[in-house]
């Protein structure tokens, strides 16, 4: 498979081509490309089953996995401690009300 030659051209002629809507990939070397921050790490929860029960059946009413569930509730409880404290407030209340909701067991 031959290899995309990409021509060195300034960032003055690059803005131009972007703002006219020409196509600039050619000029980029995507095999080195990364995206900064997202790099994982695999880590292990154990939830008792009455909440692996009530994660389940929250995901499926979203239509999610519960690993996409658990990282949404995860990323918003991390992400309103970072907020100031009048915009945490409705937010903390639904994360409690969620928590409450999960700890209680399915009959």
């Amino acid at each position: 498979m031959k290899k995309k030659s990409t021509k060195t051209i300034t960032s003055e002629e690059l803005d131009q081509k972007m703002e006219g809507g020409e196509d600039v990939s050619q000029h980029f070397d995507w095999s080195k490309a990364t995206r900064p921050g997202l790099k994982f790490v695999r880590i292990n929860v154990d939830f008792p089953k009455h909440i692996v029960q009530r994660l389940d059946e929250e995901a499926a009413l979203r239509g999610i996995a519960r690993q996409a569930l658990i990282k949404t509730i995860v990323f918003e409880a991390v992400a309103e401690t970072s907020r100031p404290e009048r915009e945490t407030d409705t937010a903390r209340k639904n994360l409690l009300k969620l928590k409450d909701q999960l700890s209680h067991p399915v009959d």
